[in-house]
């Protein structure tokens, strides 16, 4: 085997030569590379921007549930915010039952007629009721995905949910609720100070971390509009032939984007930090509304010329012009 001979003076030094004209080069390529990234290219959005949630806010909202529930356990509320729980629970249930308007209409004035009395003894004891109740609904959904009934108890809690979340799709075939527990939570909540009727109030409204959960949920998972529905429901009903069948889901598509279009501007009015204009952008061009896409993503470069949404900003752009937008 010859003996190995080493480099020679010279070609040490020639080949170190080589080697700082290529890290010479290194800042070049950097710099093309990044010129090349900064130049907008055609792409069509793929996900609509979520809410950002404080995790902190939302545990101790939770925690502050739980410890109440748990109080209510060892010192009964009293006899009168009882009496409005009840009166909750049998409005729920005949809502569930999907009573006539004239029962419906007597329940309520029922419910009704018991705020006053509860109110009256304070505020912070309905808060429990409704700690109270939304961990007994919680509870019951759980049950519910482990046997696959709808039990009394669940319906007198939550109403028509159940019946609700498989309409919205939000409920699978092997019953698996596609809420998370912050979710169920929060839209729990939410459902409980509209049937109350003191969504308004301070001590019982949503906190806007809690708010961005439920639209984290209504942008992860949008359905197009109850009457919309209904009517492409009963379409394909009368078996349509492949033709139409793909036009009712073009309509489907469009419906579901549309709910979402309004979900994204209900949002931008509590939300500032939320990208509206960006998102807005983005459910305009699934909706095949190009022009009012371009104006959406314009209107977010021209607010925000560099951040995290503008390079992508810029490429949807491009594309919703390619496509007919102006």
């Amino acid at each position: 085997m010859p003996e190995e001979r080493p480099q020679s003076t010279e070609q040490i030094r020639i080949g170190g030569g080589g080697g700082g004209r290529a890290l010479a080069l290194i800042p070049v390529l950097v710099a093309v590379l990044a010129f090349a990234l900064m130049i907008p290219r055609a792409a069509g959005p793929e996900a609509i921007p979520l809410p950002l949630v404080d995790g902190r806010v939302i545990a101790r909202a939770a925690d502050g549930d739980r410890t109440l529930a748990a109080k209510a356990q060892s010192e009964p509320l009293s006899g009168v915010v009882r009496a409005l729980g009840s009166a909750i629970r049998d409005f729920n249930t005949k809502q569930a039952e999907d009573a006539d308007e004239l029962a419906l209409t007597a329940q309520r004035a029922a419910l009704d007629a018991a705020l006053p009395a509860a109110i009256a003894d304070g505020v912070d004891k309905i808060v429990a009721l409704r700690a109270v109740q939304v961990e007994g609904f919680l509870a019951e959904v759980r049950r519910f995905e482990q046997t696959g009934k709808e039990s009394e108890e669940l319906r007198a809690l939550g109403g028509g949910f159940i019946r609700r979340l498989r309409f919205s799709g939000w409920c699978d075939a092997k019953n698996r609720v596609l809420l998370d527990e912050t979710e169920r939570r929060v839209a729990f909540k939410a459902a409980w100070n509209g049937v109350v009727r003191l969504d308004g109030h301070p001590s019982l409204a949503l906190s806007l971390d809690e708010i961005r959960v439920l639209y984290t949920l209504y942008l992860r998972l949008p359905h197009a509009a109850e009457s919309v529905r209904d009517q492409i429901a009963s379409s394909r009903r009368a078996n349509p032939d492949e033709k139409t069948c793909a036009e009712l889901a073009m309509r489907e598509r469009f419906a579901t984007e549309t709910w979402r279009l309004e979900k994204i501007k209900k949002l931008s009015l509590v939300d500032p930090t939320y990208p509206a204009q960006y998102a807005i952008g983005v459910a305009e061009f699934r909706r095949g509304h190009f022009a009012a896409s371009s104006a959406a993503f314009r209107t977010w470069i021209e607010i925000h010329p560099d951040g995290p949404w503008s390079l992508r900003a810029r490429n949807h752009l491009k594309a919703a012009i390619e496509l007919g937008g102006y």
